[in-house]
């Protein structure tokens, strides 16, 4: 689970609202529907949410603390590269590593035909930034995994596991944000 989520879906929310954009983005899409309307909402809405999720993330660590930032491999970065943003604007000591992770194939975590698949199989799908892992710093040990919507938690989860088990870091503090929790 999350530490944090900044709000959680019903499906009464309207398309017009920035903070329900990635799910309603992801849903329009995959369906070949008109998406204009939502990026919108999200550009209109989209400060508020990222000051919102900066102070939820206050709420865990100090301005000052040295942290890594991650992100699960993801094919749509519209939403959570503008979080990401906002983050490494006020945090001066964190360290980026968010695109340490990709998809070989534009597949969907949260999708129920992966629900029964290992956090092993599932990093089968993912490929790895071999530069990036080699520069880690290996002496921090706060982790921070950024996301825009929690469905089923693989996303997340298999983050932690990619963490954990590719990048030599022990002793680990990782901690996660949403802006939408999933029912």
């Amino acid at each position: 689970m999350v530490d944090f989520y900044l709000h959680e879906y019903s499906t009464t929310d309207s398309a017009f609202r920035g903070i329900v954009a990635p799910h309603k983005y992801r849903f329009a899409s995959q369906r070949n529907m008109q998406t204009d309307m939502i990026i919108d909402a999200w550009i209109r809405d989209r400060n508020t949410i990222i000051r919102n999720y900066i102070t939820r993330m206050d709420g865990i660590y100090d301005v000052t603390d040295n942290i890594l930032l991650f992100s699960p491999p993801t094919i749509t970065r519209i939403f959570i590269d503008d979080i990401i943003q906002g983050i490494i604007s006020h945090f001066p000591n964190i360290i980026d590593y968010t695109n340490i992770f990709s998809k070989r194939e534009n597949i969907s975590f949260g999708n129920s035909t992966y629900n029964d698949c290992t956090l092993e199989e599932l990093a089968e799908f993912v490929t790895f930034n071999k530069e990036l892992l080699d520069d880690i710093n290996i002496d921090i040990n706060k982790v921070f995994i950024v996301d825009d919507v929690y469905a089923s938690g693989k996303s997340i989860a298999l983050t932690e596991h990619l963490i954990r088990n590719n990048t030599g870091l022990e002793n680990l503090e990782i901690n996660s944000g949403v802006v939408l929790l999933m029912p």
